[in-house]
């Protein structure tokens, strides 16, 4: 192939990903600069620093994704039942799509099991009652949860909320238990928000 057409070649290549890139993308920016030297071996050697930059999909889709950080496992607890929970969890990659029924070997259990956050401790910034009786506390931390229609206990708040504490840990068949300042009453909940 020419040396003059493989630049060309590559800016073909990479116009499907130029075209979404935003105007201030630091890689257009460096694309352009490489377009603009003039010397063709400094413009090819240009191009070449910045290939590895350009993955394709499958290669994107293939790349392990994020961990979570412990911050947003606490503020996600509670929430697996509104996706499905457990193994029901919605597959959003190819590398994912029927893993649920792939056996694990203890060590992949253990590394399961290492990161999954069990309970959450936090103060109340408020609290309410429905029609019902039952109630719902919010959290210092944005959560919302609220006392299932099931759950015959009578919760009693202090008169200033900011002064309870409430942990909530996982309970039985994917339910979550909450004690109110440390109170060995057990009252069964789920969460709003």
């Amino acid at each position: 192939m020419d040396r003059k057409a493989l630049p060309l070649a590559l800016v073909f290549a990479l116009s499907p990903l130029i075209a979404h890139a935003e105007p201030g993308d630091a890689l257009l920016r460096s694309l352009r600069n490489c377009a603009a030297l003039t010397d063709a071996a400094e413009r090819l050697a240009c191009y070449d620093r910045l290939a590895p930059q350009f993955q394709s999909p499958a290669q994107a889709a293939a790349a392990p994704p994020p961990q979570p950080t412990k911050e947003e496992k606490e503020s996600w607890f509670g929430l697996d039942n509104l996706f499905g929970g457990g193994e029901g969890k919605p597959q959003t990659t190819p590398q994912q799509f029927g893993e649920e029924r792939v056996e694990k070997t203890p060590e992949q259990v253990e590394d399961a099991k290492k990161d999954e956050i069990d309970s959450i401790t936090a103060k109340l910034s408020d609290y309410a009652t429905n029609a019902y009786g039952k109630f719902i506390v919010f959290l210092d931390n944005g959560q919302v949860w609220a006392q299932l229609q099931a759950d015959s206990g009578k919760a009693h708040f202090a008169k200033n909320p900011k002064d309870v504490t409430v942990t909530i840990e996982r309970a039985f068949l994917g339910s979550y238990s909450m004690t109110i300042s440390d109170n060995v009453k057990l009252f069964k909940v789920k969460r709003l928000k």
